[in-house]
Order: C-alpha cells, then sequence, then structure tokens
C-alpha cells in the first residue's frame, strides 16, 4: 500500500504529518513499511488516503467539509479512506481505523464517522501575530505554535495589521472581521498580542 496525502490546501505541512505518524505507527503494531506520496502522483490499485482528495475515484462523494477534528473513514476495495477536511481529523480517523481493525483477521469494506478531540487555540492579535513582516504564512508565531503543539491542536491565525485593544478607535480590533471569525471558532484557548 502506498499512502497518499492531500497536496493543495493550506494544511500541506500537516497532512503530510498526519501521513507521516499513521505510517510510522503502522510499523510498530504490524512491522509493514509503507511509502508515502502526493495526490498529485497517478492513481494506483492499493492506496491509503488522507484528505478529500479530488483526482481519486473513492473521494468523488465526498463533497461536503468536515469540522475541525471530524471525519470519515471509508474502505472500499483496496482503498482506505481518512476522509477529513483538516488533518487532525485524518489524523483520528487513521486512529480509530487501527484500532477498529486491531481485532479483525482480514479488513472488509466498512464505513463509520467519528470526532478527534482537539483543543482550539485562537491568535489573536494584530500585525506580529498576522506575521505582516514574514515572506511566508508558515513563518508566523501562531504556525510554530501549532506545529510545537502538533495535531491534538488547531491553532487559528486571527491577527490584523494595524488594529489595537482600544476599543473606541476606528482601529479596534474587536470591530474587525477576524474578531468575529475568532469568536465562531469557538476556542478553548485564546492568546492575545494586541497593542
Amino acid at each position: 500500500y502506498t499512502v497518499v496525502f492531500k497536496n493543495n490546501s493550506g494544511d500541506t505541512v500537516k497532512f503530510s504529518t498526519a501521513a507521516q505518524m499513521f505510517i510510522k505507527k503502522v510499523k510498530e503494531i504490524y512491522g509493514i513499511s509503507l511509502s508515502c506520496v502526493t495526490d498529485s502522483r497517478t492513481e494506483k490499485e492499493n492506496e491509503i488516503i488522507f484528505g478529500i482528495v479530488d483526482s481519486r475515484d473513492i473521494c468523488k462523494d465526498y463533497t461536503q467539509r468536515y469540522d475541525i477534528g471530524n471525519y470519515c473513514v471509508e474502505v472500499k476495495g483496496k482503498k482506505v479512506l481518512f476522509a477529513a477536511t483538516y488533518a487532525n481529523g485524518a489524523l483520528g480517523a487513521s486512529e480509530a481505523f487501527l484500532e477498529k481493525i486491531s481485532d479483525m483477521d482480514k479488513v472488509s469494506d466498512m464505513k463509520f464517522e467519528g470526532e478527534k478531540d482537539i483543543v482550539r487555540i485562537a491568535c489573536v492579535g494584530d500585525s506580529i501575530t498576522y506575521g505582516a513582516t514574514s515572506t511566508n504564512k508558515n513563518k508566523t508565531y501562531p504556525a510554530f505554535l501549532q506545529e510545537m503543539l502538533g495535531l491534538d491542536y488547531y491553532v487559528f491565525n486571527a491577527g490584523i495589521n494595524g488594529y489595537s485593544i482600544v476599543s473606541t478607535d476606528q482601529y479596534a480590533y474587536k470591530k474587525t472581521p477576524e474578531f468575529q471569525q475568532a469568536k465562531r471558532f469557538k476556542p478553548d484557548v485564546v492568546l492575545f498580542a494586541l497593542g
């Protein structure tokens, strides 16, 4: 089997991380080595797919977006799909799949949904949080925080240039769409970095 991960989203690095974690776990449990490729590779018969990859037949019916941590596992013939919009959902799917097959002699077609517990962190702030001086969106402090914490967490960057904590001026953070997005995100933890 080859592990294929979604390669066309902002979560690309995280999908590859989730795939590598699965490969390591399979090696530990079953002593089987799996290879890993991006979804740009031509479809093959035996694949384990992380994320909803448009170029794969098994993914064609998956048009909905899954919330953070939510997933669907589908095994169909020689394809295994960990359908998720976010990498932590795909990781949760792979963990649930390994647990489900641990007592099986042979893996047969199946389909089930679930949710991985995720700690949601909103980074609320100004240009430092946003990463105004960074030439790469993956080089902001929220991105580094995500990398350090791993896939049991989801870090949301709600930073915006030029806004402050002062609520009475035209540049009040609480008047921005980013503030509204941070509230809708329903974070477990909020980090503030406002001037």
